[in-house]
């Protein structure tokens, strides 16, 4: 079902900021034929890192075509406690994983 937008408050512009663009990778070691899928990270913190097994991928929004399989995801930016996720891809599978990363309290 569809929810009508509130309207805004009084005073306020009705205006809503645009997401970043989601960017889509293919990353070297994924597969050019068998078992794989697609896996899109968002956060709530614009261009967070992201570092799948080890390797920085890119910057949230992103979608991967990923090998099958378990993968180490890390989230982090500066000012922000770094997220850890271990994501399980299934063949064919479209996993979207949305990281809320925390500031640091100074």
């Amino acid at each position: 079902t569809e929810l009508d937008p509130l309207p805004p408050a009084h005073g306020t512009s009705a205006a809503i900021p645009a997401a970043p663009p989601l960017r889509r990778v293919i990353l070297a070691d994924s597969p050019a034929d068998g078992a794989a899928g697609t896996l899109t990270v968002h956060a709530n913190v614009d261009t967070a890192h992201i570092i799948l097994n080890g390797k920085a991928v890119g910057t949230a929004p992103l979608q991967m075509v990923v090998k099958e399989g378990a993968h180490l995801l890390e989230v982090r930016k500066s000012g922000y406690h770094t997220l850890h996720r271990e994501i399980l891809v299934e063949d064919d599978a479209d996993v979207s994983y949305r990281a809320v990363l925390q500031p640091i309290e100074p």
